[in-house]
């Protein structure tokens, strides 16, 4: 993030909030309301009085420090940096990388010429960053909405194929089987299935709690920003908290939720789930039950990660900012 010109690009499909100006004005006094800590004393003899010209070491660019180790935060010096309001809608791409895919059993997933198949990689992301001058810190959010589906047998014609009892057969989703229906979309019917709209989610979906659980664990990093480059390293007196805020959006039928950032398909089961097709109940199997499957809330770590994936390019910027950890 620079803070010095802060991205503002446009995300979609959610449209940027009015505009905020930002200055990096660093010789203006600090917030009246802003931590002790960050204003021990300005007559100290460490205290850095002109922190706008304080970028004396270039940060180490992306390309060359891929993943830069977070430091242990010093006992700050009194710094004078401050910046006004920032709002922002951001895009960028995960970090994500590939990896060597393995099956439900946690066996090498092979193709047919028996190499091992290969997972994972970049996708494109956008959240949103608010910056409040008041209390420093620096949020994260990102607005996903949640379309619950089922995906069922049917014809090629995508008429749903009935049981002897004339209900429908739903068929739990597993990402290397049938992403290529859920990237046909619904009532697009391929090999047999067609993914439809549920008339609700099931009775054991709670998205508050699922908010709760996901925010709990981003938000227990502990972690601030400090100034990149800055000579006084560790002992930077300029310190943003650092918080994320997921809100999940229920869309039956894919109505209007208002700006998102991601769509999520929930299935009534999952047998592999992924990134973008979650599952009410998710095949976590154990060696006393082969069989098991899990509700949506006992996979909070599955979602955590999915999230991280949609807000992580928060920590890509080097121009301006250093993600660290406190004491």
């Amino acid at each position: 993030m620079n803070w010095e010109q802060p991205q503002s690009a446009g995300a979609v499909p959610a449209a940027p909030p009015s505009p905020s100006t930002s200055d990096a004005s660093a010789s203006s006094a600090p917030s009246a309301n802003a931590a002790a800590y960050d204003q021990p004393s300005p007559d100290a003899p460490e205290a850095d009085h002109d922190s706008k010209h304080e970028m004396k070491k270039s940060p180490a660019s992306k390309e060359t420090d891929p993943e830069p180790e977070p430091i242990k935060l010093a006992e700050p010096v009194w710094c004078d940096w401050n910046l006004k309001k920032v709002e922002t809608e951001c895009d960028g791409a995960t970090e994500t990388g590939e990896y060597k895919a393995l099956t439900n059993t946690k066996t090498p997933w092979l193709n047919l010429d028996n190499s091992q198949r290969i997972g994972g990689g970049s996708f494109p992301t956008t959240f949103e960053l608010l910056y409040e001058p008041d209390t420093k810190t620096l949020t994260a959010s990102v607005r996903v909405k949640i379309i619950p589906v089922d995906l069922i047998k049917a014809d090629s014609t995508g008429q749903a194929i009935l049981d002897c009892d004339g209900r429908k057969q739903s068929v739990p989703y597993e990402n290397s089987a049938h992403w290529r229906n859920v990237a046909n979309g619904v009532g697009s019917p391929f090999a047999g299935l067609v993914m439809e709209y549920r008339d609700a989610a099931g009775s054991n979906v709670d998205l508050v709690a699922l908010k709760r659980q996901v925010e709990a664990t981003l938000n227990g990093h502990k972690s601030q920003l400090i100034l990149a480059g800055y000579s006084k390293a560790a002992s930077c007196g300029c310190r943003v908290k650092v918080r994320f805020n997921v809100t999940f959006l229920l869309s039956v039928k894919n109505c209007h939720v208002g700006e998102y950032h991601k769509e999520i398909w929930l299935f009534p089961k999952t047998d592999r789930a992924d990134a973008a097709s979650w599952g009410e109940s998710n095949f976590d199997p154990i060696p006393k039950d082969p069989n098991r499957y899990v509700s949506l809330s006992e996979m909070n770590i599955v979602h955590t990660n999915a999230v991280i994936c949609l807000i992580i390019p928060m920590n890509t910027g080097r121009s301006a900012v250093l993600f660290t950890v406190t004491i």
